[in-house]
């Protein structure tokens, strides 16, 4: 029994809480209840109500102490959230007692956010205002002023960069890694998703220099501006310079935005999507005198180009919204803000938030005459071909280009403003009086989606791209956005595809010269013009040029029928020796693996490098005179860093590579020497050099061989011990490794240094590469408009040729602004009259559209089939289409059918057509749509009549207008009105028009006006307001607009819609009975006019008989007309009239 008895331990107070029992209340104490052993079923419990209730009894009591527990721990909650709080508070008071020099009311933010978290801003906003405060762990109550004991030499290095250099995101070079410091390594780490980890004082995180431009491409994209910090020296030239044992020395080299990064890895063919082809960086300039006056430059530093325009602002911005819609800028750097007025400043908000544009400002607040001083010192320096290209700009233009320039200086890019081949203008206008290029204004490059479509959608632009490469790309899409107006100039570009669609042979040839492994030429020979190309990628140009001047030479391309095609072969005759030389001194399968070590041949340091530029600025070099080395290759250069021109020649010398190469060499030979000697020494005959982990000339020695050991002099260094092997260098080892990586880092150096004159060598041709460029880009878009052509149903239009002194009408209809008398000469008066006179007889220059068959080029590659429709307009019979039908029936798409094949016309293309005759047209202009301008305060009627207004403005007799719908946003009334009153004016200006609309009154009024055509889209009614509808053009009047049948498209419910049928029942019949009221009234007032009119000429011709018999009387006339009026004169006149008649 005694063994059977346990002794109680008493439960601590941790054993309490963690294993719950059972527990039970007798005479208000608690005991805790054992656990019985089990009883027989079969047997029943004495007692069992008993037992029941209090089971019940402990079922409720341990409910109530789960509840108590939880009230409990709700109130200790609160106690810990008030004590925090507390504690919060007093940290910020002693914080801000202690720290008051560094930006307290930061510091009380960083606290709250702490204890309290609140919402954060975007990272993008955040960075520029976290540069300012101090790194994120050192949130200390102490003083956190800068001091060695808390800052390494890094850090402190990096904490002077971000202060000399605010508001970028800086990556630092550290060995094989590009480390990123405090709030950097926040924005970082979130971008690329990688970890930020404390190291130190502040947090860090790391990229391996291999992928530091993918990486960096990346943060770009995102808005921020990246500076890169390399070492500037390496590590062995450390050890040997005046600053061995401090930190090695790292500099600001190079910097990038969203618009200037240029280091992809071109050497990828893939092409790129249409929104990657161009890289603009944009400036807008106000005058300060006149704010109307806009100045636009623009700058590709991938491509090497600069696009400017100058123009006076009108009430829409349309201009300046279609130069910026086009391009697509990815960046923009303006004047400091109020420099712009409200009105520029929305469209760039919109066109920034439509792209994600990056805009920076100037900060600083310098005068335009700063950057103007800075400009005309660049231009000292510089050829008199550019300064005077650059003198006939207008003055704001150039004030932009100034702008531009200095800000580029920080990314090494100001060369692009160099050649004055690079400037192109925006302008669809020419400065001679004829017209190249058709004008579109913003509403019709965005509402014919000529390069951007809503998402799953295509562009005209994706839907012609039929190109091989991405400067071809590049091409088809300016083509696009500035369509021939040129009659010359469009016949070329057709006959041009002709003879590549009958000419298989050609076509083939351009397939096999144009491949897809052709990479991009217009950015690699940028990227050589500002010397950051790699070595591969000038290996590629060089051989893809090589191709292309060989197609150039064909007899395919030389026998061709196309005079545009013939015209690209004479730039391309000289070149092909200049390439071919540049390639010589290079070894090409070390240049295309990127190893700078073995990029030059120096075996074959005795071949001559010499070459001959004749047409260097005007200058003769003989390449093989006897005053050149064999090992050198000169040229002129201009200073890169300051653009002063360097009187001396730059040569490609490699006498120091050879020099460098030589010492490296007999460093090698003493190491071999070396090993002899530790083979004796050691008595290993067959001991070898080893490298291990990047580490040479290891001596390696077996662990088993323990006598070898006694031999080792203790002055050798154990570098590294494993199971099997350990590892030693020896003193003269150590020795001769300094001196190898020095020669090798030295080596490098001026491999660079030769690399960047080969670069500025290869530029000397940078106008006539960047010439044959252009036209591979134009042979390209040519088989690309080819491609599109040659499909089934696609006819060439047909041009009427215009008259001569068609271009001089022009500008007299356009500048005539209905004045009649006519100032000046009479020589004008009479070319008017004649003009009329060819109108009369049919001879004028009438512009003229037939369109059969015409087909949607866009959304017949989505809807099969599409209905085709015909279009029949001339200004001399009918110029304005006044188009109806109901809703939904296809009348925009319509409109935009028309206006997309008058554009491939221009375009030189082929269109989806039966058959097309057509006139050549100056501009089209679109107003379609309807929506608000809340950033300029316009609503969706103000925005409709200033785009009206702009097109009035601007249109000629050879414009094409497209108007959907004038005056949705206001009443039927003003509408009516507004919409009568404007075609009116295209009825005298006799521009062909296309007007849409659903208001049936003004229809009524223009339906029997003879140079209008009422037409509508076609349907049939199955029964009230339920029709199908048909899409198909024909002339009459809708009855109706059919809006019901809509809302039972929708989904609408039927009461809803029925009662809305009712409601448009007791409408049409009331419209019926004004329509007849009205319609009796006009014709009665119509009678009584041509009765009155009658009865005056009548009382006219018997006021003369009377005058005649009577003369006397008329005194008496004046008298009574003063007294009784005009009809007691007429009452009397008649009566005297009746006496003298009776008489008679």
């Amino acid at each position: 029994m005694n063994n059977q008895k346990k002794k109680f331990k008493q439960p601590s107070i941790t054993s309490f809480f963690s294993q719950p029992t059972k527990k039970t209340r007798n005479n208000n104490s608690v005991t805790t209840k054992t656990k019985q052993p089990p009883q027989n079923k079969s047997k029943r419990a004495p007692n069992s109500k008993n037992t029941r209730k209090r089971k019940m009894n402990e079922i409720t009591t341990s409910q109530e102490l789960k509840q108590k527990q939880k009230q409990k721990e709700k109130e200790k909650n609160k106690k810990n959230k008030q004590k925090l709080s507390t504690t919060s508070k007093k940290l910020i008071e002693k914080f801000t007692d202690s720290n008051q020099e560094e930006s307290p009311t930061r510091r009380k933010e960083l606290l709250l956010k702490t204890f309290t978290p609140k919402k954060q801003k975007p990272l993008r906003k955040r960075i520029l205002e976290e540069k300012s405060r101090t790194p994120l762990l050192l949130q200390s109550t102490k003083n956190t002023s800068r001091s060695k004991s808390k800052y390494t030499k890094l850090e402190m290095q990096y904490l002077e960069f971000r202060d000399k250099y605010p508001g970028m995101v800086l990556f630092v070079q550290s060995g094989y890694r590009y480390l990123l410091f405090d709030h950097d390594a926040v924005v970082v780490s979130k971008i690329l998703n990688i970890q930020a980890y404390k190291s130190n004082n502040l947090l860090n995180c790391c990229i391996p220099v291999q992928r530091i431009y993918v990486h960096i491409q990346r943060v770009v994209e995102q808005g921020y501006k990246v500076g890169v910090i390399k070492q500037v020296e390496s590590a062995a030239e450390h050890e040997f310079s005046d600053n061995k044992g401090k930190l090695i020395k790292r500099d600001l080299t190079e910097v990038y935005t969203k618009a200037t990064f240029d280091q992809q890895d071109l050497t990828n063919t893939t092409q790129p999507n249409s929104q990657q082809i161009n890289s603009y960086l944009t400036c807008i300039i106000e005058n300060e005198m006149n704010s109307k006056e806009v100045s636009i430059v623009s700058v590709d530093t991938r491509t090497v180009e600069v696009l400017y325009d100058h123009f006076v602002k009108d009430l829409s911005l349309s201009k300046l919204e279609k130069n910026l819609t086009l391009t697509q800028p990815k960046e923009f750097f303006l004047p400091s803000k109020g420099a712009l007025s409200k009105e520029t400043e929305g469209i760039i908000k919109i066109v920034s938030s439509r792209y994600q544009s990056r805009i920076e400002r100037n900060k600083n607040k310098l005068e335009s005459t700063f950057y103007e001083k800075q400009f005309n010192n660049f231009l000292q320096s510089q050829p008199e071909k550019l300064k005077k290209h650059i003198s006939t700009l207008p003055n704001g233009v150039k004030s932009a280009i100034a702008y531009l320039y200095v800000y580029l200086i920080q990314f090494n890019l100001e060369s692009v403003f160099k050649t004055p081949g690079n400037y192109c203008s925006f302008g669809e206008k020419q400065k001679s009086n004829k017209l190249d290029y058709l004008f579109l204004n913003s509403s019709a490059a965005l509402n014919l989606n000529l390069v951007d479509a809503p998402t799953n959608y295509s562009s005209l632009f994706d839907i012609l791209n039929h190109t091989k490469s991405s400067f071809g790309m590049r091409k088809l899409r300016n083509w696009v956005c500035s369509p021939l107006s040129n009659y010359n100039l469009i016949q070329l570009r057709l006959n041009a595809v002709d003879e590549l669609i009958e000419n298989q042979p050609l076509t083939k040839k351009i397939e096999q010269t144009f491949n897809p492994k052709l990479p991009d030429l217009d950015r690699i020979l940028a990227k050589i013009k500002f010397e950051r190309c790699s070595s591969k990628e000038f290996v590629l140009i060089c051989n893809a040029l090589k191709k292309i001047i060989k197609l150039f030479l064909c007899n395919e391309l030389k026998n061709n029928n196309s005079k545009l095609i013939s015209s690209y072969i004479n730039t391309t005759e000289n070149l092909l020796p200049f390439i071919e030389f540049c390639l010589r001194p290079i070894n090409v399968s070390f240049a295309l693996k990127n190893e700078k070590q073995n990029l030059f041949d120096l075996n074959n340091q005795n071949e001559s490098y010499d070459f001959s530029d004749e047409e260097s600025e005007g200058k003769e070099e003989n390449g093989k005179n006897g005053g050149n080395t064999s090992d050198e290759m000169e040229i002129e250069s201009s200073d890169h860093n300051n653009g002063k021109k360097d009187q001396a020649k730059s040569k490609l010398n490699f006498s120091k590579l050879l020099n460098f190469k030589k010492k490296v060499k007999k460093i090698k030979n003493d190491l071999e020497n070396h090993l002899t000697f530790v083979r004796k020494k050691l008595g290993i005959s067959h001991l070898e050099y080893v490298t291990v982990s990047e580490i040479p000339y290891l001596i390696q020695i077996p662990n088993t061989k323990k006598a070898i050991f006694r031999k080792i002099p203790k002055n050798w260094v154990q570098i590294s011990k494993i199971k099997n092997f350990t590892r030693y260098h020896s003193p003269t080892i150590i020795e001769k490794i300094k001196y190898l990586n020095l020669y090798n880092s030295k080596f490098l150096d001026e491999v660079n240094n030769q690399w960047v004159i080969l670069q500025r060598i290869f530029s000397k041709k940078f106008e006539k590469i960047k010439k044959i460029i252009q036209n591979c880009a134009e042979i390209d878009s040519l088989y690309s408009l080819a491609k599109f052509s040659s499909q089934p149903g696609f006819m060439k239009p047909e041009f009427v040729k215009p008259v001569e002194n068609d271009n001089g009408n022009e500008n007299k209809n356009k500048n005539k602004k209905g004045n009649g008398n006519g100032n000046g000469n009479g020589n004008e008066d009479e070319d008017e009259d004649e003009d009329e006179d060819e109108d009369e007889d049919g001879e004028a220059v009438g512009q003229i559209l037939e369109i059969t068959g015409g087909r949607h080029p866009i959304l017949e590659t989505t809807i099969s089939p599409f209905i085709p429709n015909d279009v029949f307009l001339s200004s001399k019979e009918r110029n304005i289409l006044l188009l109806s039908g109901p809703n939904m029936s296809g009348k925009s798409t319509l409109s935009r059918t028309i206006a997309l094949i008058v554009l491939l016309a221009h375009l030189g293309c082929y269109c989806p057509v039966e058959k097309i005759k057509l006139s050549v047209f100056d501009a089209i202009y679109t107003r379609m749509g309807a929506s608000d301008d809340i950033i300029h305060g316009r609503s969706t009627f103000m925005r409709e009549l200033e785009e009206t207004s702009v097109i009035i403005s601007q249109a000629t007799p050879k414009s094409l207008i497209l108007i959907d719908e004038l005056g949705r946003g206001t009443s039927s009334v003003d509408a009516t009105a507004i919409s009568s009153s404007v075609l009116e004016y295209f009825l005298e200006n006799k521009s062909l028009t296309i007007f849409s609309t659903h208001l049936y009154s003004l229809i009524e009024q223009f339906k029997n006006i003879k140079h209008v055509l009422p037409s509508y889209m076609s349907f049939t009614e199955i029964e009230r307001d339920n029709i199908i509808l048909l899409y198909k053009l024909i002339v009459g009047i809708c009855p109706s607009s059919f809006g019901i049948n809509v809302a039972r498209m929708c989904g609408i419910e039927k009461n809803i819609i029925e009662r809305a049928s009712q409601i448009s029942n007791e409408f049409e019949k009331d419209r019926m009975i004004k329509f007849n009221h009205n319609t009796q009234k006009n014709a009665n007032e119509k009678e009584k006019k041509s009765n009155e009119k009658k009865t005056l000429t009548e009382n006219e011709k018997r006021n003369q008989l009377f005058q005649e018999k009577f003369p006397n009387f008329e005194k008496i006339f004046k008298n009574l007309n003063y007294e009784n009026g005009t009809q007691g004169l007429l009452q009397w006149y008649s009566k005297m009239l009746e006496i003298i008649t009776k008489q008679k």
